[in-house]
């Protein structure tokens, strides 16, 4: 294992933990997730919902950080069961999508749907969503 794996000899996950000391209680803070306003959803919710949406094959779903607003931007990663025709298909497919999103989870980000041939996947058939931030 690498030093950026452990840290104070405590091995870190995807979570981060803090002792809350006026309530002597854990606070943790799931960091597998979408952070909108004081709630977190999970990417694996979002994808869920999104592969209930017509065409769709594979979902990803990863956030990232606007430096300039502050604000994070869901980056939502598609495969579809065919391609999309013209570029006003894409626009219109990708515009559905993204109200289709805010239906389902009251979200005021910035949603940037992307269209991809196949999502990375480990063997098991989960989603890589390390590649994923890479894309970004």
């Amino acid at each position: 294992m690498n030093g950026t794996v452990f840290r104070g000899g405590v091995r870190m996950g995807g979570a981060e933990i803090a002792l809350a000391k006026e309530r002597d209680m854990w606070d943790g803070v799931f960091m597998d997730g979408f952070r909108s306003g004081t709630s977190t959803i999970s990417y694996y919710q979002l994808e869920s919902v999104l592969m209930d949406f017509p065409r769709v094959l594979e979902a990803g779903v990863v956030a990232k950080s606007d430096d300039l607003t502050q604000c994070q931007i869901l980056s939502v990663y598609l495969a579809l069961e065919d391609g999309l025709g013209s570029d006003a298909d894409y626009e219109r497919f990708t515009q559905e999508v993204v109200h289709y999103v805010r239906e389902h989870f009251s979200l005021r980000c910035t949603i940037d749907v992307k269209i991809k041939e196949k999502l990375p996947m480990t063997r098991s058939g989960k989603i890589l969503r390390t590649v994923l931030q890479g894309w970004n």
